[in-house]
């Protein structure tokens, strides 16, 4: 049998077109083979992870194998169709980590903190509880773009604050949050609306460098 160096020149001695042709068709469909039986080896329900966009790790299940790609539900909440090669099959034998939307229920603060200006006092121990209980749904999630995650936008003198209720392949869907305060909403978004995938991933981002400067310089 030829190694590959020999295969490589061999092909590059060629000079006629159709020989030429001869070998694409050929390449093309040994690749398909190859790949047919790449997608062969996935099956529902089986755990995997692979690289999406801006190079996050998705982690996620087989939803469908499909002739060319799988289909995976990813954790975030995301739907890809993946070609076998990317995919990476996670250790079946260990627990499957599930949507941290499904290990922890995701709070959905609509009401607002009662607020009685005869007892500040208990206004701030109400929001500094709402928000202890939300800190602490957020040390549940990973970094990044993820269901979940509660985002803030600079409104006039505060903030309006929004939850990632759904992750699209191009957009976010955001629903605000009453977290004290003014309970600022942003007039682009209003109660329930969409941002750009790229808009909303590069403010989650910038939030959490911020917080982890923020941490490093207190201790």
């Amino acid at each position: 049998m030829m190694n590959l160096s020999q295969v490589l020149d061999a092909v590059m001695s060629l000079e006629s077109k159709d020989d030429l042709q001869a070998v694409q068709s050929a390449v093309k469909k040994r690749w398909g083979g190859l790949n047919k039986r790449a997608v062969a080896g996935f099956r529902r329900g089986m755990r995997v992870s692979f690289n999406g966009r801006y190079n996050r790790v998705e982690v996620g299940t087989v939803g469908k194998v499909n002739t060319k790609t799988v289909s995976v539900d990813a954790d975030s909440g995301k739907q890809w169709r993946v070609p076998p090669s990317m995919l990476k099959v996670l250790d079946e034998g260990t627990p499957a980590k599930q949507s941290p939307a499904t290990d922890t229920p995701m709070p959905d603060w609509q009401d607002a903190i009662p607020a009685d200006f005869r007892d500040m006092d208990a206004y701030r121990k109400a929001e500094e509880a709402r928000w202890a209980e939300e800190n602490k749904y957020q040390d549940t999630l990973p970094e990044g773009l993820v269901r979940g995650k509660l985002i803030r936008f600079q409104i006039a003198d505060g903030y309006a604050y929004y939850r990632v209720v759904k992750v699209n392949k191009t957009t976010v869907r955001l629903r605000h949050q009453k977290m004290g305060g003014d309970d600022w909403s942003n007039p682009a978004i209003g109660f329930e609306g969409t941002l750009g995938v790229r808009q909303v991933a590069a403010l989650i981002r910038q939030q959490e460098v911020w917080k982890k400067l923020m941490a490093k310089k207190a201790s």
